[in-house]
């Protein structure tokens, strides 16, 4: 039985939680760092609520949305929607903990989760990350409390809480594949497979999780293909580079010290892994590891696939370390961890003050410098020729525009016809017949440009300095009168 526990046994937690969510957000308030082209979209995307869009479910844009109504579409509150929706999923990690096991592993599990390296990636940076671990550690507590309780409320939060992790990313299905084999995979727990309460629970899921499937079935399933494509099924062959990138990935989201102590834990008693309170984080944060581990040998997979299992792993180290008085060494990870996390924070401010100046691939704000200057660049020649639409043939630059130049409409260059990105999919210019644009380009050939338009003109091309980097260079066209795509 889980002793009794009040708010002050978790007060550590809560105060070492706001600290470093303060921490964040004055960060972001003072990096001046330009949105990340994936960053952008979703802000974009936030702009046009939907069911869903080509590449990810819709759940990080309307999390975006919902921010805009508290402090506006700037930098800092599009990034601090990640910092809270990962602040509430550590409190979730904390909550799991305590229902599993107490106060204290609530604690340290939470703060566990806090300090990785991924969760403090994901609450500086815009991504479906931090929804989907939001809604996957959300899950582990009511499911531990439906198991402790089979009480009806907590069976239907797990459900929603299953639904909405598959409204942020479809990887959240194999969690729910995972609590299917906790609950086959034992005599105590295999009557709940058929119980009213979690029929209930996975008919909730899927009613959440219609909406996307009728987007995607309206359009094509766009994201589902999507999904499937940057996975490369449709080419296996034995990737050993991938393989090891993936578990260096690993050790790396983790924090590489935390990692040893889980590694240390389950290879040194394997059996607690099928033993209570260890069976459900083990396999919940297990399975994914290992199909993702498959799935790299084979083909690729990137180390934040197995994001929404990491609330998982944050319980299980603390649960292994304590039964293995081993709690010195675990602050100790933690500690590590925080150090890095906090260097991570502050680089953008290290890089702006320390006298060596770090170039191309090496600078890792490279891709986001410049794309305010080049949005303002726009903005000022669209609103000296307000009857021209936005033009773009690519899905970064595209982004970056509509978050920065914010101009009235958009369309994509699109001659090949092949649906690569949301904005190909919704704002083809061959659907604008006689439409005048303005068309900023990288990349195009004019000789197309010219056949395809009844007039042309070149403009002054665009060049952002960006000091070291290399500058962003965009030629520019006032086209007139679109004639559909013409061979040159």
């Amino acid at each position: 039985m889980t002793p009794r526990t009040g708010p002050a046994d978790l007060l550590p937690f809560a105060l070492a939680l706001a600290v470093l969510t303060v921490f964040y957000a004055g960060v972001l308030a003072t990096n001046r760092l330009d949105l990340h082209p994936d960053e952008a979209q979703y802000a974009v995307w936030s702009r046009d609520l939907a069911f869903g869009y080509y590449s990810k479910p819709p759940m990080i844009a309307w999390s975006i949305r919902a921010m805009r109504g508290v402090c506006g579409e700037g930098e800092l509150c599009v990034r601090l929607t990640a910092t809270l929706l990962q602040a509430a999923a550590a409190c979730f990690v904390a909550w799991a903990g305590t229902r599993l096991a107490g106060a204290r592993v609530g604690v340290l599990a939470g703060v566990a989760y806090a300090t990785l390296p991924m969760t403090a990636f994901s609450s500086l940076f815009v991504t479906t990350d931090a929804p989907v671990c939001l809604f996957a550690a959300a899950a582990l507590a009511f499911a531990i409390g439906a198991l402790q309780t089979d009480r009806w409320r907590d069976w239907l939060a797990l459900g929603a809480s299953f639904g909405l992790g598959l409204m942020s990313k479809y990887s959240m299905a194999l969690m729910v594949l995972a609590w299917w084999l906790y609950l086959a995979s034992c005599p105590s727990t295999r009557p709940c497979l058929r119980s009213a309460k979690h029929f209930a629970a996975l008919m909730l899921a899927l009613a959440l999780f219609v909406p996307n499937l009728a987007w995607n079935a309206a359009h094509g399933f766009p994201t589902l293909a999507h999904t499937a494509e940057i996975s490369q099924l449709d080419r296996p062959r034995f990737a050993l580079a991938e393989l090891g990138l993936f578990l260096l990935g690993q050790i790396a989201v983790l924090g590489p010290l935390l990692a040893f102590v889980l590694a240390r834990g389950i290879v040194a008693k394997p059996r607690n892994m099928a033993a209570e309170p260890f069976r459900l984080p083990a396999t919940v944060f297990l399975l994914p590891l290992l199909l993702f581990t498959a799935l790299a040998a084979v083909s690729r997979a990137n180390a934040n696939w197995t994001a929404f299992a990491l609330p998982a792993a944050a319980l299980l180290v603390v649960l292994l370390a304590c039964a293995d008085g081993r709690e010195r060494m675990l602050a100790t990870a933690v500690a590590v961890n925080l150090c890095a996390v906090i260097g991570f924070a502050l680089l953008p401010h290290a890089l702006r003050v320390l006298p060596i100046e770090l170039e191309g691939r090496w600078n890792p704000a490279a891709r986001l410098a410049g794309w305010n200057a080049l949005g303002s660049e726009v903005r000022a020649r669209l609103q000296a020729s307000p009857e021209l639409v936005l033009m773009s043939d690519e899905r970064l630059a595209a982004a970056e525009l509509l978050y920065y130049a914010r101009p009235r409409a958009l369309v994509m260059w699109n001659p090949g016809g092949r649906v690569t990105d949301h904005f190909r999919l919704m704002h083809d210019v061959a659907a604008h017949p006689g439409a005048d644009v303005l068309f900023v380009t990288r990349a195009t050939d004019p000789a197309q440009l010219h056949a395809s338009f009844e007039a042309v003109e070149a403009l002054p091309p665009i060049v952002v300095d960006r000091g070291r980097e290399k500058p962003l260079e965009l030629r520019v066209y006032r086209a007139r009168g679109f004639k559909g795509y013409r061979a040159p």
